[in-house]
């Protein structure tokens, strides 16, 4: 038992990994944290276990838990799985190469534990490497497959034994080293089919598939093998341990598409060279020597830099057909320097990655396409949810490959490393988009209404008339999807629910306007998007009986950014042409000229503006897509576009992100300022914010004393 207990946080672990390590940490004695998502809790740990195997958990996430160790002063733990998925590896490496850096500048306390191939019930096939194979085919077959000779080996330990090694390691290892948590002897693929056929009766045959050779021999795990530790599971009895539990490892098959190979035709030129002289040949062939790497650089990084520009371009026209095979050209190209020129192999992942999106992309573009032709009351074909599936495979494997490329150009040293910040910069924003779009196109089926119709909540709110939601809330529309079209779209004004059910008052609005209750049209007055967007809902399904599924909400900004790429919008009641440059202004006349109490002009021009614009979108061929894409991510990003969902993965990865525009908990105290306006006629247009805060010692016992300065600047006239 331990002499003592620790306080021990398990971060980004697979599943059931991580519930089998708490349990067995339990058992001794620790209270254990799981932390699945998200930044590290604010409750103090003694250790630290850091379990991801998702890139951004391994780069950002041991960032977040080496700054969390370093304030906690606990001891951490890089646990390192052996698999054979390069993308993992990389990200580990680069893992290890933060904690050892971060060690040497604060002094913390690292320990990594270096695993071998881990094996038993519920195991991922990913960690037990040929075994799992091996055991799927004993399974499922009467064969049993060996590549090459079978003379491939490497280490196992049972999972009881795994978790075992790193309780006793958290308990007991000194700091600051690297331990292997290993057996001493490796076992071969041969031996591990011939015990399955002894265990199966002779049922199996055995094969050798000469044709294909065997994943290369594992190494000895790195480190120190684990003191005081001895496996108590022999492999026989382990292997006994799966076959009784029938759980067969889970795998996913993905089809290998074979590329044709194609042959230059052999051309006769009937020309004899001049022979050069002895001494030309000499002066030639150093030539040849000393520029060859420079031809050969110049040649193919030319021929990738055109096939990029021809990707960047087809990109912006939403030409799918010609980003695949550019981008693929880019990345072969890019493949044959990337040893002579290291930034190449970044830019060759990222290639690669376009070329597989643009290949399954279609999906995408007949969702667009589907939804246009039925808003227009079309006829449009239905998808298949394999359309969707495509693409969400494509989607992850981009995601992958940018997160090499991200990983790689971190590992890059001098001069390229602060040459390429804006670049890795803007890759980790890539990443985060992307792994939105894979989310996206993973729930995509059920978001299009193929499952059953589908609501969904659009907010019209003004920011020019400053509300904590977003701003002041004077339409609505209710977009109604099913079998991937749009079945209907209705506008609402936001007066017309006040007799409806109300919600009981913000705090600050009960204290100082003295009232009980808001209507709808008040429902966004929370900080969160995600409170008020609940509201909000609760009264719409209470007066219109019907379940809504997600909520967008969307300001003046977001509009200005839609409208500087789709041009100009009409509004015919208000004979009023807009655009980009004019929104704000033209919004601020037709809301306050002839403005009094009970008027409905101010509420009909945002609905007006509203119906115009999604009509807009509809209307917009592809080459306008890229543009669009670009300004709903802007708007994501600056909180002007905000999109909420009630349940399910995307309620999490909008959650994860933020974009759902919830308040961001932090370990320490916060200020927020918000600004709220209540106005008959509003200005907030023309008003500039600024905030001063500042925090001072007030006495030698440390109490912090803090004063914040908010001057409001007019700038109209």
């Amino acid at each position: 038992m331990a002499k003592r207990k620790l306080r021990i946080l398990l971060a980004w672990g697979e599943a059931n990994f991580t519930k089998k390590l708490k349990m067995f940490l339990e058992e001794r004695g620790h209270p254990v944290a799981i932390l699945r998502n998200g930044a590290p809790p604010k409750a103090r740990y003694d250790i630290i276990v850091q379990l991801g195997r998702d890139p951004a958990d391994l780069a950002e996430g041991t960032r977040d838990l080496l700054k969390k160790t370093k304030t906690d002063k606990a001891r951490f733990f890089l646990i390192h799985f052996r698999t054979d998925k390069r993308l993992y590896n990389e990200s580990v490496k680069f893992a290890k190469s933060l904690a050892s850096d971060f060690e040497q500048k604060h002094g913390t306390s690292t320990t990594i534990l270096n695993l071998s191939r881990i094996y038993g019930p519920g195991v991922e096939e990913e960690y037990s490497g040929a075994l799992a194979h091996l055991i799927r085919e004993f399974s499922e077959e009467d064969f049993l497959t060996l590549y090459g000779e079978g003379k491939d080996s490497d280490y196992y330990l049972y999972i009881n034994d795994v978790l075992e090694a790193v309780a006793q390691a958290i308990e007991n290892l000194k700091p600051a080293d690297t331990y292997a948590v290993s057996s001493q002897v490796a076992i071969t693929s041969e031996a591990i089919a011939k015990l399955l056929f002894e265990l199966g009766g002779g049922r199996h045959e055995i094969r050798f598939h000469r044709g294909l050779t065997s994943v290369k021999e594992g190494k000895a795990v790195e480190g120190e093998l684990l003191p005081n530790f001895t496996p108590k599971t022999p492999f026989r009895d382990g292997i006994m341990m799966i076959l009784k539990t029938h759980e067969k490892p889970k795998t996913k098959k993905s089809k290998a598409k074979k590329l044709p190979k194609l042959r230059a035709p052999l051309i006769k030129i009937k020309i004899k060279p001049k022979k050069p002289t002895k001494k030309e040949a000499l002066v030639l062939g150093a030539l040849l020597v000393i520029l060859a790497p420079i031809l050969y650089l110049g040649g193919h990084g030319a021929f990738a830099a055109y096939n990029l520009s021809k990707t960047l371009n087809a990109l912006k026209s939403f030409d799918l057909a010609t980003v695949q095979t550019a981008s693929a050209k880019a990345a072969s190209s890019l493949g044959k320097i990337e040893k002579i020129f290291p930034p190449a192999e970044a830019v060759k992942e990222l290639s690669s990655a376009a070329s597989e999106v643009a290949g399954a992309a279609s999906a995408a573009e007949d969702m667009l396409a589907n939804l246009s032709r039925s808003f227009k009351g079309e006829t449009f074909q239905p998808q298949s949810e394999e359309d969707f599936d495509q693409l969400t495979r494509a989607l992850k494997t981009a995601e992958e490959k940018e997160t090499l490329a991200w990983l790689n150009l971190n590992q890059l040293g001098k001069p390229w490393k602060g040459l390429l910040t804006p670049v890795t910069e803007r890759l980790k924003e890539g990443i985060r988009a992307t792994r939105l779009a894979t989310t996206l196109s993973k729930k995509a089926w059920e978001l299009l209404g193929y499952r059953g119709e589908k609501n969904y909540l659009v907010l019209f709110q003004n920011s020019a008339e400053a509300r904590a939601g977003g701003g002041f809330l004077g339409s609505l529309a209710r977009l109604k999807l099913k079998d991937g079209g749009i079945e209907s779209l209705e506008f609402f004004d936001s007066y017309q629910f006040d007799s409806a059910k109300k919600i009981s008052a913000h705090p600050a609005f009960a204290h100082f306007r003295r009232v009980s209750n808001h209507p709808l049209r008040e429902g966004n007055v929370w900080a969160s998007f995600p409170e008020s967007a609940k509201n909000i809902a609760n009264i719409f399904e209470s007066a219109q009986d019907e379940e809504i599924e997600g909520i967008l909400g969307m300001t003046l900004t977001f509009a200005k950014e839609i409208l500087g790429t789709t041009g100009e919008i009409s509004l015919p009641e208000f004979e009023r042409t807009i655009n980009a440059g004019n929104l704000f202004e033209t919004t601020t006349q037709e809301v306050e000229q002839d403005f009094f109490p009970g008027t409905t002009k101010k509420k009909r021009f945002i609905q007006a503006l509203g119906e115009a614009l999604i009509d807009k979108l509809f209307s917009l061929g592809k080459e306008s897509y890229a543009g669009i894409a670009q300004a709903k991510w802007k708007s994501l990003k600056e909180k002007n576009l905000l999109v909420y969902f009630k349940n399910g993965e995307l309620a999490q990865e909008f959650y994860n992100t933020s974009f759902d525009g919830h308040i961001i908990s932090t370990q320490g105290d916060y200020l927020y300022v918000l600004d709220t306006s209540y106005a008959t006629k509003i200005n907030e247009v023309w008003l500039n914010r600024s905030v001063d805060y500042e925090v001072k010692n007030v006495n030698r016992n440390g109490a912090l004393e803090a004063t914040t300065t908010i001057t409001w600047e007019h700038t109209g006239t």
